[in-house]
């Protein structure tokens, strides 16, 4: 009897203790739940090679066309086509290997090992399907942007900024400011360094962005504006009052527009990925990196989840997909939802190179993909078992989380994670005890003449009263 008590008791000492990655065994459901998956992504690619087909019949046919007079000749991408139909053939007779391994498993055979190798080829389909599924039939290159209108503000207005005496041997005017372009976080510093060199004020505002969640901007306050129009400002109302936004294309645009001379200086958060330096390769252009200052790369968590801190090896385990359970790191027993963003934008550049460091991150879901800045923010508050990263400036002072810690009545849905035990704040990240601490970078074109707008502008950054802004 007292062998009997002693057993049971040790067995609910054990349930009590977290397992570690290694004894985490996924379920018969999760078994199940990858093999649908599996199936679905095979028949998906099933269609896209029937699909293609077609299309190249059709792209054989079709005569080159324009679209509207003055614009470039759209061409059939025929290699493409043939590269895709390729690759969706092989997918579909990988995915069909795959199934038949799968099924022929018995409970006795399903390990955790089994699991992780299928794990990782099906998540690979899956979220490459809707990539390719997109494959766009003509050569296209084109620069999209959207406008709205903005009402007036009085100076008594919430979020207000008022101007500043102009900087003493700046030689910046309305009409030779540079055009400036760059991350979604930096923003705000453009909008303040055309005010401060141009004498305007600024007032903080409320948009929608691509994922339809609110998102705090800064845009310059001004009456009439001289004319000619300053580039790189765009005019919306014909009345006095807020009427002008620094327009910001985000970190991967930002690049582009920069390699191909649509933008003078840009103000970004992270060097150049692969992508953009083989772009400026092509393009014969070289770029001049100058740090300006500091922002932080932070992860985010549900409120309810009682994790507070993680590892750098922890996070990298995670998005590796060797986490699978937040109870190997104290958590609760539930499946963890890594989310991540689209590829080439700011963050999801920053988090291979700077948390990952060459580590292969485990392909996301597409329902676990997170577009633009505002795609955590939709994502996560759904989802209490998830994790996602951000930059510290937007998570404080754009996104819906930091409007709600700036005087909103709606109680934060998220929280930042400390990593190795350190939280971010600034002066964690001013003095680097913070593990992921980011430059933010004006850069410009090597080639950029010396007594350029966009030259001066990025030297007064460097001064005190440009540091100070």
């Amino acid at each position: 009897m007292r062998i009997l008590v002693l057993t049971l008791v040790l067995a609910c000492l054990c349930s009590l203790v977290p397992c570690s990655a290694a004894d985490y065994q996924p379920t018969a459901d999760e078994w199940r739940e990858l093999i649908r998956m599996a199936e679905t992504a095979k028949s998906n690619y099933a269609s896209l090679v029937k699909e293609t087909e077609e299309q190249i019949e059709r792209a054989k046919k079709t005569e080159p066309v324009s679209p509207i007079a003055g614009h470039p000749i759209l061409v059939p991408d025929l290699k493409a086509l043939e590269a895709l139909l390729a690759r969706a053939k092989k997918t579909e007779s990988n995915l069909a290997t795959l199934l038949v391994e799968m099924k022929a498993l018995t409970e006795a055979t399903r390990t955790r090992e089994k699991y992780l190798h299928y794990l990782r080829p099906v998540k690979q389909a899956t979220y490459q399907y809707p990539l390719d599924r997109s494959q766009p039939l003509f050569h296209v290159n084109s620069l999209g942007m959207s406008s709205v209108d903005y009402g007036p503000a009085s100076e008594g207005q919430q979020g207000y900024i008022p101007p500043a005496p102009l900087p003493v041997g700046v030689p910046l005017t309305w009409q030779n400011f540079p055009r400036l372009d760059g991350s979604t976080t930096a923003q705000p510093l453009s909008t303040l360094l055309a005010c401060r060199l141009l004498g305007l004020g600024a007032q903080w505002h409320v948009r929608r962005n691509s994922a339809n969640m609110s998102e705090r901007f800064l845009i310059p306050v001004c009456g009439e504006p001289p004319r000619p129009d300053p580039p790189g400002i765009v005019n919306y109302a014909p009345l006095p009052g807020l009427r002008a936004e620094m327009v910001h294309t985000g970190t991967g645009s930002a690049y582009r527009n920069l390699i191909e001379g649509r933008a003078d200086l840009i103000l970004v958060a992270r060097a150049p990925s692969p992508d953009e330096l083989a772009l400026a390769k092509q393009r014969k252009v070289e770029l001049t990196l100058t740090p300006v200052g500091y922002d932080a790369f932070v992860f985010l968590l549900h409120t309810k989840n009682p994790v507070n801190s993680l590892t750098v090896k922890q996070i990298q385990d995670i998005y590796t997909d060797n986490i699978i359970n937040w109870s190997e790191v104290d958590g609760p027993l539930a499946r963890v939802v890594a989310f991540q963003r689209e590829r080439n934008s700011g963050s999801q550049e920053t988090m291979e190179s700077l948390v990952m460091k060459g580590l292969q991150m485990a392909q996301p879901l597409e329902k676990t993909v997170g577009y633009g800045m505002g795609g955590p923010y939709s994502l996560l508050p759904q989802q209490e078992h998830g994790i996602s990263y951000t930059f510290y400036y937007y998570h404080t002072m754009q996104s819906p989380e930091g409007r709600t810690r700036l005087g909103s009545r709606n109680a934060p849905s998220l929280k930042m994670c400390a990593v190795n035990g350190v939280t971010p704040t600034p002066d964690t990240i001013r003095d680097k005890t913070y593990p992921f601490v980011t430059d933010v970078y004006a850069m410009v074109r090597t080639d950029t003449p010396k007594d350029s707008s966009a030259i001066h502008l990025r030297d007064w950054l460097l001064t005190p009263e440009g540091q100070a802004v």
